[in-house]
């Protein structure tokens, strides 16, 4: 594939444009289309086209396409193929915090994300090595998988009528075309910086991100002590900042501090490259301005399409969005965005009874936030847990097989309190349970068998499920 040509040199020179997609489309629309030129461009002899000579030429190449049918069907594929090309490779990147994306699926719709966690040391003794040389000790090898969800479309309307009209100044075809393509290109930016900050505020309520309690009523002083105190303890393998608890660090280059514009006015950029002993050129990459970590109408509107079809998608309610409203700050390391790019499409169809084409952008992605990342919130407020609940609480499965039941735990609590939990049997034998919730009682199990899902915020609050094995 040839490496399309930037949208500043299509900007510049309409001429050039007009006779590229002339020449792509070849054959006998090339040979007869009349040339356009651009202001100052060498027409014969050298003589050079005015201002309105180019403007004549535009026109006369806009009769030639309008004049035959199937000539402008031509020149439409062509031209918005090759705009929408353009636009693809140079500007489906506008979204200010692209570069925390992963990149392009190029087959299949899933991610798997894998984290081998660190080894546990053992006493040097040679009494005990003939015994233990040939043990086996598995790897801590965890696994996440990510899978597309997000398959929308954009959808826009060029007509003939309005076609004709663009022809009839030199810039008129460009700026229509142009206009029309860079609307839905637009639009798939702005719904991505959108999904992405839902991922972040989705984390927080969800107690997915540790909390670090500051004081009541702290200063903006205090706020940006507590952010460099965070950022030096990342650089220390721990378990206690990442959702899944694996050992995990992020140096300095590698965190990214989130701040809403009002926290950005009180303090700045330059306050904190200094607790980040950076300048401002080396700290300001990854120091993102937030708008406000909670939503408007419109945004949650076009939020509730582009996830919505997202089984695990949680719209967010009115208590949800006046707990984000009090958030001003979070950190997070370079993995805890798991955005990629699944198909990126632009087509195009004529409508022959109305004589217009409808074009479409089809965005097909991923959306989710990485387990093994470290993400750290700051918050006045204490995470509290006041119940957990499980659900079915009771349950019969038969005896003689091996029966698979999945169970799911509802933790009520405070705004961003942990809503994760530890499953475990707490009595009965012949069963198993994973820490997805799926219990699993084997063929020779009997009796009563009671599970439990214990709080990670507060292991002192728990619920139990009581299965039954009958028949």
């Amino acid at each position: 594939m040839k490496k399309p040509q930037s949208v500043s040199g299509i900007e510049q020179n309409t001429a050039k444009l007009l006779n590229t997609v002339s020449n792509t489309i070849g054959g006998d629309f090339a040979e007869n289309a009349p040339t356009v030129y651009a202001e100052g461009q060498e027409m014969f002899q050298g003589v050079r086209a005015t201002a309105m000579d180019a403007t004549q030429s535009v026109r006369a190449f806009g009769q030639y396409v309008l004049n035959n049918k199937t000539y402008m069907n031509d020149f439409i594929d062509t031209i918005l193929n090759r705009i929408a090309l353009v636009i693809i490779t140079s500007k489906s990147y506008e979204n200010p915090w692209r570069f925390l994306k992963r990149g392009m699926i190029e087959y299949g719709d899933v991610i798997e994300d894998i984290f081998i966690d660190v080894c546990q040391p053992h006493a040097y003794d040679p009494d005990t090595a003939e015994t233990e040389v040939e043990k086996r000790e598995i790897p801590d090898v965890q696994t996440a998988l990510y899978r597309v969800n997000s398959e929308i479309f954009y959808k826009q309307t060029l007509g003939e009528r309005e076609l004709r009209k663009a022809f009839m100044s030199y810039n008129g075809l460009y700026e229509l075309i142009m206009g029309v393509i860079r609307s839905m290109y637009t639009s798939m930016e702005i719904d991505e910086r959108l999904a992405m900050k839902y991922i972040l505020a989705r984390r927080m309520l969800d107690g997915g991100m540790y909390n670090y309690q500051l004081k009541p009523s702290a200063t903006v002083e205090d706020k940006i002590v507590a952010v460099k105190s965070v950022s030096n303890l990342l650089m220390t393998p721990s378990t206690k900042y990442n959702q899944a608890g694996v050992m995990n660090f992020a140096l300095k280059d590698e965190q990214f501090v989130f701040v809403t514009a009002e926290f950005d006015a009180q303090s700045g950029v330059e306050v904190l490259a200094r607790a980040f002993n950076l300048d401002y050129v080396q700290f300001s990459g990854r120091y993102i301005v937030v708008d406000s970590f909670s939503f408007t109408e419109d945004e949650i509107t076009r939020l509730n399409t582009v996830l919505g079809h997202d089984p695990n998608y949680i719209a967010l309610d009115s208590d949800d969005l006046e707990a984000l409203a009090g958030m001003q700050m979070c950190l997070v390391d370079r993995d805890f965005f798991m955005v990629w790019d699944n198909l990126i499409e632009f087509t195009d169809r004529l409508n022959q009874q109305g004589l217009y084409r409808n074009n479409w952008l089809h965005v097909w992605k991923i959306y989710a936030s990485g387990r093994f990342a470290n993400a750290i919130m700051f918050s006045e407020d204490a995470q509290t847990v006041t119940t957990v609940t499980v659900a079915p609480a009771t349950a019969t499965v038969p005896t003689g097989v091996e029966s698979k039941l999945m169970l799911s735990a509802s933790v009520e609590g405070s705004d961003f309190a942990n809503k994760e939990v530890t499953w475990s049997i707490q009595s009965g034998t012949g069963a198993t349970i994973d820490q997805n919730g799926v219990l699993t009682v084997s063929k020779t199990a009997t009796g009563t068998i009671v599970v439990k899902a214990t709080s990670k915020q507060d292991t002192s609050k728990t619920g139990t499920a009581t299965i039954t094995v009958g028949e």
